[in-house]
């Protein structure tokens, strides 16, 4: 599990950036990086530029360089094609314009929860033994049924 999100934020926007600013502030497990900072970040918000296309080589150059870290982003236009681009650049959320802090706590949630340490799954052994007959009447099912009591036997000595 993540101690503390370390985030950095690319917006034009001075008022948005200050209402994120003072929100994530606010935050007691997020920790907003300054562009000073050199430590590895991991989120970054970006709002999109006027021209998507810049935005949308900013991710792909952020995601190349720097894949374990999330990128939301944020926009006053939800243009779906614009949108899904975004998505399969690799994006993990988006909240829209105007800040709606709930939507914005609903996507750091969900970033803590993808960041929580997984359970190993359990794994299933078996084998698969295949029995077949080549025509009815020559006891393939009693062969099967007696090898499989025979084994599950074996199996619990």
């Amino acid at each position: 599990m993540i101690e503390g999100i370390d985030v950095g934020l690319d917006i034009k926007n001075p008022w948005l950036r200050s209402e994120l600013a003072a929100y994530l502030a606010s935050q007691p497990d997020v920790r907003l990086q300054t562009s000073e900072g050199t430590g590895r970040l991991d989120l970054i918000i970006l709002e999109v530029d006027e021209e998507p296309a810049k935005t949308l080589a900013l991710v792909h150059a952020l995601r190349s360089a720097s894949p374990a870290t999330e990128i939301f982003l944020t926009s006053p236009h939800t243009d779906p094609d614009v949108l899904l681009e975004f998505w399969r650049a690799g994006i993990r959320d988006f909240v829209p314009q105007p800040l709606n802090k709930e939507e914005l706590a609903q996507a750091l949630q969900r970033l803590r929860e993808r960041s929580q340490p997984r359970e190993p799954q359990q794994v299933k052994r078996g084998k698969l033994i295949n029995l077949m007959g080549s025509k009815g009447g020559l006891g393939t099912t009693t062969i099967a049924v007696n090898l499989a009591l025979s084994l599950q036997e074996t199996e619990t000595q």
